[in-house]
């Protein structure tokens, strides 16, 4: 149906909105969905954690490379994707072993999904892969209590999806309906679903049933392509999006400043001062993060600077902001350290 204005136009506004595609995007659930944040670096090897922003990779190789890529699909408003290249060394891993591409949703962005009740709703995945090698690959969802997902899941929805040319772009769209049992977050800042994209991880998270809710932390099919296994594999990967319904929408594309402040609530860097007198035993100071935390945060240090301190500072962070106390070395005058550090809050 269209709506039409009275001159029989169909570019009618509703209480003041026009309706266009800048202003009627789905809400995707991915945070980072277009890899366009990377504040960790645009290259990394063998990370085995955090890459772009809100992406966590398992590898267990010093060969294993994770880029943001511009190679991205044709035609489409994509600048960058996820770029995975397994090197030269291959692995088998066992136990709670995996190698993966997975990302955990915040419980208050898929709370209104209503997993875990009789009313919950259906959603569906999209995005565009590009692999070196062709198959069948796995995607999974699940109540994981983080993107590591060896932490463990009660519930979990495994299917697949084929690659069927070998370094071509392709979407793949998958309809998944809501799970009606299990516990899930709700509306909190706990992991509400974890999403993942196997790559060959251990035979513990194999699975013969897909398509299905059931009970217990599931990854993959037995069979199913493993990059893990195969040297030098690579697997290109953007435009993921979840999203309510059974149709997949356009992908919702956001400026770059919105993108990177939803991603500083997982992990940002910054600059905090302490200063003081040289010879008053310590000095202090605070700073206000770019963007509120999901919480507290674990500080580490990057680099230091200034003049008259000794020793290693005291960095304490809350959701908001940051203090640091420092040492000073007692000669001198002013006394004065700037320290650049990272903070993370990833689920």
């Amino acid at each position: 149906n269209t709506i039409t204005d009275a001159s029989g136009g169909s570019t009618a506004s509703i209480n003041g909105l026009t309706p266009q595609a800048s202003n009627m995007q789905p809400f995707n659930r991915i945070i980072n969905g277009a890899m366009t944040v990377a504040q960790r670096g645009a290259s990394l090897t063998n990370p085995n954690g955090y890459t772009l922003d809100r992406w966590l990779v398992g590898t267990a190789t010093g060969t294993t490379v994770v880029q943001q890529s511009t190679n991205v699909p044709s035609a489409e408003d994509f600048s960058y994707s996820l770029y995975f290249n397994q090197g030269a060394t291959t692995w088998s891993p066992t136990g709670a072993g995996y190698s993966a591409i997975a990302q955990s949703i915040e419980g208050y962005n898929v709370a209104d999904l209503r997993f875990g009740t009789a009313n919950a709703k259906t959603t569906t995945l999209s995005f565009w892969v590009y692999a070196s090698l062709t198959g069948t690959y796995n995607v999974a969802l699940s109540n994981s209590t983080s993107a590591n997902f060896s932490a463990g899941a009660t519930r979990s929805y495994v299917t697949t999806f084929t690659v069927a040319s070998s370094n071509t772009w392709q979407k793949v769209t998958i309809t998944i309906a809501g799970d009606t049992a299990g516990t899930w977050a709700g509306a909190t800042n706990a992991a509400g679903i974890t999403l993942i994209f196997s790559l060959g991880s251990s035979s513990d998270y194999n699975t013969a049933t897909t398509d299905a809710w059931q009970t217990g932390n599931y990854a993959q099919t037995s069979g199913a392509v493993s990059l893990a296994a195969n040297a030098n594999s690579t697997f290109y990967i953007t435009g993921v999006q979840l999203e309510a319904g059974s149709t997949a929408s356009s992908f919702a594309h956001e400026n770059y400043g919105t993108t990177l402040q939803k991603c500083q609530r997982y992990y940002q860097t910054g600059k905090v001062a302490a200063t003081g007198r040289a010879d008053g035993g310590t000095m202090g100071g605070a700073a206000t993060f770019s963007a509120a935390m999901r919480a507290a945060p674990s500080i580490a240090v990057i680099s230091t600077t200034g003049a008259h301190y000794a020793g290693s500072p005291t960095l304490t962070g809350s959701v908001e902001g940051l203090l640091i106390t420092s040492p000073v070395n007692g000669t001198g005058n002013n006394a004065y350290r700037q320290v650049t550090f990272s903070a993370a809050a990833e689920l």
